[in-house]
């Protein structure tokens, strides 16, 4: 039988356009079907390729562009002129301003959460009619900031907002290495398709093929010999001698994974990170009192985001408040 050139490449052809018209309703169903503003793995892509960069110093990792707005997760999120989701910062406080400083993840950031309903802008009013004291807490939360880019940026950018507080949030990934980056390519920022098929072989590891699952992972990251905990440690010994140079409190939080809350199944991890705070002198606080008594998935931004949503930040900022209007070093910053 004689090969025929001209069918074969004319079969060729039609397997060609008929992969890229495929691929073509693959990606409009993937825009305007499944995205409906609140998929999880569409939004912390969207929110990664629209306001965030990458970082010109590599311990920090990546920053938040300044003066941008975008929604995501079903709420406005806007930056200031220090690319930070806070309103309009000066360097230099207002006399007679207790000026806190709250460094942490997306969770301090106040991902899926709005601006005003966040801990941060909470604890800014609450601290305020508590202490009879004008009261700035700055939002310092970067998502994905590990304890290690905290501290970096902390000393090569939060001190100049001449803070009088610092608060160092801590979650349990906190102990993850910090990323290295490189520039994103045309497929990694235009394609909704690409990020919804990744997200669905990382689930399928997870769930088939023997991948650790969350729980396993996050204990991966505390043993003795896990490089992520022994940086997470010498950064954390490096915060703590930053602010007493500069005679500034700091105070450890410790959010809860909030997928199982009682019993809770990490409380060895957060008696490593009490135990490390105490031995440097350094105040600690559980929030896991603060809603432990919650059915996990009504504290969630979505049922397969567990960020803490609006009602959370509002029990945790409750209890924070409490803690810290009682606290020695906030009592005595106002001595001062």
């Amino acid at each position: 039988m004689r090969f025929d050139l001209r069918q074969f490449r004319n079969s060729l052809f039609l397997v060609f356009t008929s992969s890229v018209f495929s691929l073509i309703i693959i990606e409009l169903f993937c825009r305007l079907v499944i995205d409906d503003g609140m998929h999880y793995h569409l939004e912390m892509w969207k929110y990664a390729i629209n306001l965030k960069q990458i970082s010109k110093n590599p311990e920090i990792g990546h920053e938040h562009l300044p003066n941008k707005k975008i929604r995501l997760m079903g709420v406005d999120v806007e930056t200031n002129n220090f690319g930070l989701r806070d309103d309009w910062i000066d360097k230099y406080p207002q006399e007679d301003v207790i000026r806190i400083l709250m460094l942490g993840d997306s969770i301090t950031f106040g991902w899926g959460v709005e601006s005003d309903k966040t801990i941060a802008k909470r604890l800014e009013n609450s601290l305020s009619l508590n202490l009879n004291r004008k009261v700035e807490v700055i939002n310092a939360g970067v998502g994905n900031y590990n304890t290690s880019m905290q501290v970096e940026w902390f000393e090569t950018v939060g001190l100049l907002f001449s803070p009088d507080i610092v608060l160092l949030n801590f979650f349990i990934n906190d102990a993850e290495a910090t990323p290295a980056y490189k520039e994103i390519s045309f497929l990694d920022k235009y394609l909704y398709s690409k990020v919804i098929f990744l997200a669905g072989v990382d689930s399928a590891k997870r769930n088939f093929f023997g991948e650790k699952n969350w729980e396993n992972y996050y204990r991966s990251l505390y043993s003795v010999d896990s490089s992520g905990w022994l940086d997470l440690k010498k950064s954390f010994l490096s915060m703590v001698e930053i602010c007493k140079i500069n005679d500034l409190p700091l105070i450890v939080l410790d959010y809860p994974e909030m997928r199982r809350l009682n019993p809770y199944p990490f409380k060895d991890i957060s008696k490593k990170i009490e135990r490390l705070s105490v031995a440097n002198s350094v105040d600690y606080i559980s929030l896991l009192p603060a809603i432990v008594s919650e059915r996990p998935e009504s504290l969630w931004v979505s049922v397969p985001d567990p960020h803490p949503n609006g009602y959370a930040n509002k029990l945790i900022s409750d209890f924070l408040t409490n803690e810290l209007s009682q606290n020695p070093s906030i009592k005595y910053r106002l001595s001062k």
